[in-house]
């Protein structure tokens, strides 16, 4: 576990973040900054964050991120929007994803793509990171949870499921 520090501040709708690490000869300093900002149901919110290779390979990673999430009756909306930088070579990411919930029982789909790169060195090759999954979960009370889900990776092309009991005291 890496140690590091996280601040944030609340006042009225808005809340900041700061969070660092500690770095060392072999972990490297990570500095993130944030921001978000709820008014009625929908909250939009931003963050920055530079990861500092240590070790002295020119490798630093800027990643900037967007979102906005709002809750409309049962359905909740998510939609996330970010963008890494690291040596010039940029990745576009983006995630969606809709909750029900009724009474006891919530319902999840997602979608999730970071495969737009640009400015790649000519040796190398886009991929694609491509995944969506459902999860539900119905809640048993006293703090436990009956939770399962079914996730497709497309990169992969591997799926996986799960199925369990959570626990929260």
């Amino acid at each position: 576990m890496d140690p590091s520090a996280l601040y944030t501040y609340s006042a009225g709708d808005l809340s900041l973040f700061l969070s660092s690490t500690n770095p060392s000869d072999d972990l490297d300093l990570a500095v993130a900054v944030g921001a978000k900002y709820t008014f009625g149901n929908i909250s939009v919110a931003a963050a920055y964050e530079n990861n500092n290779d240590q070790d002295g390979s020119p490798s630093d990673i800027d990643n900037v991120m967007l979102g906005v999430t709002g809750t409309f009756g049962a359905v909740t909306a998510k939609a996330i929007y970010g963008q890494a930088d690291s040596l010039g070579v940029t990745a576009d990411q983006y995630a969606l994803s809709l909750t029900y919930t009724a009474d006891a029982l919530s319902a999840t789909a997602f979608y999730a793509d970071d495969s737009e790169l640009s400015n790649l060195p000519s040796d190398i090759t886009s991929g694609s990171a491509e995944a969506y999954g459902i999860g539900a979960s119905y809640d048993l009370g006293g703090g436990a949870k009956v939770v399962g889900g079914y996730v497709k990776n497309q990169t992969a092309d591997t799926s996986a499921v799960d199925l369990g009991v959570s626990f929260s005291f």
